[in-house]
């Protein structure tokens, strides 16, 4: 799986011409850096971090949230756990995930899989 537009049939969110107002960015990677709280490149959150996930899911209540994949390698969500979107989700307010050509989640030949890397069920 990968987040590159030219290999998966997506619109580019931004294409559509409305401009989601968004206050708070966020950060993640394949491993947490500096803090980890994610709220800088400098101190990125893992991307399966529960407690990163819980924040994120707080602030969304009150406002549009932006999450950053940096580029990477993201196999952990098929040896780990998937990322896994519950109890997330508002009327009004958005949760953007964005990522570039160089995130990538990469499944590795022989290793133990999961069925799916995002899951939204119950978004």
């Amino acid at each position: 799986m990968s987040c590159s537009k030219s290999e998966q049939d997506i619109t580019d969110p931004d294409d559509d011409g409305t401009k989601v107002e968004v206050s708070n960015r966020y950060f993640v990677a394949p491993v947490a850096r500096g803090t980890g709280d994610g709220r800088s490149e400098e101190n990125v959150a893992d991307f399966l971090a529960a407690n990163f996930w819980n924040d994120v899911r707080k602030k969304f209540l009150s406002e549009s949230i932006e999450v950053q994949f940096l580029s990477g390698e993201y196999e952990r969500a098929y040896l780990e756990g998937g990322l896994v979107f519950s109890r997330i989700g508002h009327p009004e307010n958005k949760l953007i995930l964005k990522c570039g050509d160089d995130v990538v989640f990469p499944l590795q030949e022989g290793e133990k899989t999961k069925s799916y890397v995002m899951n939204f069920g119950g978004a």
